[in-house]
């Protein structure tokens, strides 16, 4: 045999030999590959760059493409590390049997070559076969009026073999350098099993010190601005907490069940106890990685899913009626008639009916609240920490009235507010006037959006105005608006041409005239939504699948490892029922535990990521805990096949008969 075919054969019977281990790397290869092509096709896809409302969703798709790249070079140099263990002896052994590292490093570039060809041959052609699936996919999420054409992407397959060609290069340049930097004699023992490692009290001072301090940040926020700013923070508090307690704890736990005499003398508790503990310090990095993976599962799925369920929801409160009109100059007696007028003569060419029409005065504002004052914006100078801001809608009683179906009868030092910030009879300076609070009204029926609004109910029209032009002395006034609100009784298509004609026929006025339509703005609304709903789903199988093969790697390593010990004890008297009991005992002492603490996570997070999905105008926090309890329950089923899938390949492992 020439040296040319020598180093490619040993390549090949090297893969086909250690297929166990391959084959789920190369799974994990097609996967991640199929979906990176399948997010820049859909990116690059003319049909849908010509959709309407999708600049928002091509950002998302664009964002996915990078985070999707960035895990796949992470997650598989990962992998490789658990593949190489495995091949560490082999390599030694054609060291010691006459090759030089040179050669051997020809024969991990024939290795790298044949996996490169493999994944990404594979992971195109999985990513071209679904990428009509997934675009009809799309577009029944975010309810296209037509559905996208098989788009076959060229570009995406150059970008896509460039970037997984650059990560087989880079897994290459790491193999060789590793095994370049040791002797033979340190790969053959390169597998021995670990000391029995000291309880690092300092690991665990640290971790708790991260842990509470992320899960105290979670739970006394109490603005949706501050939740987002403190969001990551947190987030890495808990991942920090989460990796240190881990291994310090799991030792901790296992030392004191090895004090136990009578729980630990027991022979599958004597053999599941001593193997965990004397390879913790591993065992709980993989073990705290694991559990992040299925937090990011959980929180990931669970918002998306949250958003889009919620999302009529979400348009029927920012957008209370079908048209909102905004008429923010002009004479507003004669303005409103005529559009009124003008809005019936449309719906009567349209087939259409007006319904639950009314109107009324307001002046909106960016108001900031602080020691008992709602600062007006000229007083802008004053105004520190965002948490105080609000955006201000100020009233009459007899708007309140048309909005409310409510008739109250206020004094001219009399206001009605929402906010929970706020108690009946107290005093609350708006500009230089004193206001009593008499009554806390809830949100309800406006077009405002969700983020620290608030609203203000004064007695008429004369104190409206005489707080605007308080306030006008500031380019940054406000706006003092009257509008015009109704439904229409008729089909969504003549909906939307009627909003098309209407906002055509405003736009000819003189008066600043806004439009606000529910059909005109749904396609934007389910384009933001059902694009977090479509990524989230994307990035929740991308996050399984990397659960998934670290569980597996794992399980396969400390099988190998376990193998002999399991054979002796064998010997010594164990039956087979005995090691399988042995086997379940210990995979359950630790398997479940990442599960249960990302649930713990996912729990204590609930909080703030409530508040933060305010910000898209979500405030049905019942609706969260049934999205985030349906995907716990779907995720801990998964999770248990992956358990009884890796539990059999472990006890596969542990009694068949050491051959390499």
């Amino acid at each position: 045999m020439t040296k040319f075919c020598l180093y490619p054969t040993l390549a090949f019977n090297g893969i086909k030999h250690n297929k166990e281990n391959y084959l789920p790397f190369l799974i994990a290869c097609w996967g991640m590959c199929g979906m990176f092509y399948i997010l820049i096709s859909l990116v690059t896809n003319p049909d849908l760059l010509k959709m309407p409302g999708t600049s928002a969703l091509l950002l998302m798709l664009t964002l996915g493409v990078i985070v999707i790249g960035i895990f796949s070079v992470i997650f598989m140099l990962y992998t490789n590390n658990f593949v190489m263990k495995r091949r560490q002896r082999e390599l030694a052994l054609y060291n010691i049997l006459g090759l030089e590292k040179r050669h051997l490093a020809l024969v991990m570039f024939w290795e790298d070559l044949f996996l490169a060809i493999m994944g990404i041959v594979g992971g195109l052609f999985i990513g071209v076969l679904f990428s009509k699936l997934v675009s009809l996919l799309l577009g029944k999420l975010l309810w296209f009026e037509s559905s996208l054409g098989f788009y076959f992407s060229t570009m995406g397959i150059i970008i896509t073999a460039i970037l997984f060609l650059a990560i087989f290069g880079l897994i290459l340049a790491v193999n060789i350098f590793k095994v370049s930097k040791v002797r033979p004699i340190e790969l053959l023992h390169s597998e021995a099993g670990e000391k029995e490692p000291k309880t690092p009290w300092t690991l665990t001072i640290i971790g708790v010190i991260s842990m509470v301090s992320g899960y105290v940040i979670a739970q006394f926020v109490s603005d949706p601005i501050n939740a987002i700013a403190l969001f990551f923070i947190a987030v890495i508090l808990v991942i920090i907490g989460t990796e240190c307690l881990f291994t310090s704890v799991s030792i901790a736990v296992l030392k004191l069940m090895k004090a136990n005499k009578k729980f630990y003398y027991q022979k599958e508790h004597f053999t599941a106890v001593s193997g965990m503990l004397y390879r913790m310090k591993q065992n709980g990095k993989g073990l705290a990685n694991i559990c992040i993976l299925c937090t990011m599962v959980l929180v990931t799925v669970s918002t998306t899913i949250c958003l889009y369920v919620g999302s009529e929801q979400t348009l029927k409160r920012i957008y209370p009626n079908d048209i909102n009109i905004e008429v923010s100059s002009g004479d507003y007696d004669t303005e409103t008639q005529e559009i009124v007028q003008t809005s019936k003569d449309l719906a009567l060419k349209n087939d259409l009916t007006l319904e639950n029409l009314s109107n009324y005065l307001s002046y909106d504002f960016q108001g900031y609240y602080k020691d008992g004052r709602m600062l007006l914006p000229y007083e802008a100078t004053e105004m520190g920490d965002v948490n105080g801001y609000s955006f201000v809608s100020i009233i009459t009683q007899d708007g309140y009235q048309k909005i409310y179906g409510e008739t109250i009868e206020l004094m001219d030092d009399q206001i009605l507010v929402t906010g929970s910030k706020f108690k009946e009879n107290e005093i609350l300076k708006i500009g230089n006037y004193n206001f009593t609070i008499k009554k806390i009204i809830a949100e309800k029926k406006r077009n405002a959006y969700i983020i620290n609004s608030m609203l203000i109910v004064v007695k008429d029209a004369d104190i409206v105005s005489t707080l605007y032009n308080l306030a006008n002395t500031s380019d940054n006034s406000g706006k003092f608006i009257q509008n015009i609100q109704y439904d229409l009784n008729g089909s969504v298509e003549a909906k939307k041409e009627f909003s098309q004609q209407l906002t055509s026929a405003m736009d000819a006025r003189e008066a600043y005239i806004k439009v606000s339509s529910l059909e005109m703005n749904r396609a934007d609304y389910y384009s933001l939504y059902g694009g977090f709903l479509f990524l989230g789903l994307f990035l929740g199988i991308l996050f399984l699948l990397i659960t998934g093969l670290i569980i597996y790697y794992k399980q396969v390593t400390e099988g190998y490892q376990d193998q002999q010990r399991f054979i002796i004890m064998e010997q010594v008297g164990m039956s087979q029922a005995e090691v399988k009991k042995t086997i379940r005992k210990q995979i359950l002492m630790v398997f479940f535990l990442p599960l249960i603490v990302s649930g713990i996570h996912v729990f204590g997070s609930f909080h703030m990521i409530s508040l933060m999905l305010q910000l898209f105008g979500l405030t049905d926090i019942k609706l969260f805990m049934l999205c985030t309890a349906i995907t716990l329950v779907c995720f801990s089923a998964i999770y248990g096949l992956i358990y009884w899938s890796t539990a059999r390949t472990y006890y596969r492992i542990v009694n068949k008969p050491e051959l390499d």
